[in-house]
């Protein structure tokens, strides 16, 4: 987000909009407390090129604050298309940066849910599929599918009871698989049962077999499709490759990781977790014969804070590669407003 934090005597051009992201722009939500416990969150930007990322949740003045820096996950399938959950809320926002004397929010509400919510994907209808990660045991959780004017149906999913909490689980982490029907979920850390990547089908609204087998001792966090039908499932020792059948194809070692997501291109892997107080960033490129993960920084260098770094929030990138959004012949269709 390179043009997000602004000189407030820039001059912005008023025959095109000023647009915060750009195209393969990564996105990093930490969640961060001090000493005393008190907790935020604090969001970072950048690209491959970088050799680190800085702080992106601050406006210059002359602009009105985007609060996609809440507790909530974001979906960016381009540019000019950005969705962001905030306490339970879903807002969409086209990613121009407008001036305090435009009127109106700058952005639009969609949905307001009582349950806690989980990762959103894009699906090829135009839609976008969003997870409830957990609820009361009495209500459930589901999977909804969205447009830009609100929910276009419901799928109730099988949820995991946590006795301790008194809730129900639903889902933290979601892919939905190019087929458009077989929705791959975790439920991350929140898994009281250990390594289970879930499978369940849009389209029959029933449960399947779980995907691949368990990796001991370990919690299954994000996952991925890849253009070749390859899965990849991140947890704290390794990102696991599997084949469309289940079986484990390739071990990439990275510690620590609990977030991925793909580039644009699919051909690369952003890996993101938080070890000894401090968030980690790794990029994985795929095209090479033997892919190890490059790190890069995460704030401003020499820079200080009064909080320090309790989990990854969310990863992002603008325009990432998603199955469930790519035409046949692999390349990205990027959702577009109605």
């Amino acid at each position: 987000m390179r043009n997000f934090i602004l000189p407030l005597l820039l001059t912005v051009s008023l025959t095109s909009p000023l647009l915060a992201f750009e195209r393969g722009e990564v996105i990093l939500k930490t969640a961060v407390e001090d000493a005393q416990g008190n907790g935020t969150w604090e969001v970072y930007g950048g690209f491959e090129d970088w050799s680190y990322l800085g702080r992106i949740d601050a406006v210059a003045l002359i602009f009105k604050p985007v609060p996609f820096n809440g507790d909530g996950d974001i979906l960016a399938p381009a540019p000019n298309q950005v969705f962001f959950d905030l306490f339970g809320t879903i807002h969409f926002w086209n990613g121009e940066l407008q001036r305090t004397t435009q009127p109106g929010l700058g952005y639009s509400e969609l949905f307001h849910d009582d349950a806690q919510l989980g990762e959103m994907a894009p699906m090829r209808n135009g839609h976008f599929l969003l997870a409830e990660r957990s609820s009361t045991r009495d209500r459930g959780v589901k999977l909804i599918e969205l447009d830009l004017n609100g929910i276009v149906a419901e799928y109730p999913l099988p949820g995991v009871v946590d006795a301790a909490k008194d809730r129900v689980l639903g889902a933290q982490h979601l892919d939905l698989l190019a087929d458009q029907c077989t929705v791959l979920y975790s439920l991350g850390d929140d898994d009281p049962d250990g390594y289970h990547v879930r499978r369940y089908n849009l389209c029959t609204r029933q449960a399947e077999a779980d995907f691949g087998a368990p990796v001991a001792g370990q919690q299954a966090g994000t996952i991925r499709q890849l253009p070749d039908g390859d899965v990849l499932v991140s947890t704290a020792v390794a990102i696991f490759r599997y084949s469309p059948q289940g079986s484990v194809a390739r071990v990439y070692p990275i510690e620590g990781i609990t977030h991925i997501a793909l580039s644009p291109e699919g051909d690369a892997v952003w890996a993101s977790g938080v070890t000894e107080e401090k968030a980690k960033l790794f990029l994985l490129d795929l095209k090479d014969a033997i892919p190890r993960a490059k790190a890069y920084g995460v704030g401003n260098p020499g820079s200080q804070s009064i909080y320090h770094d309790v989990a990854i929030a969310d990863l992002s990138v603008v325009d990432e590669w998603r199955a469930s959004a790519a035409p046949s012949n692999g390349r990205v269709r990027a959702l577009r407003p109605h």
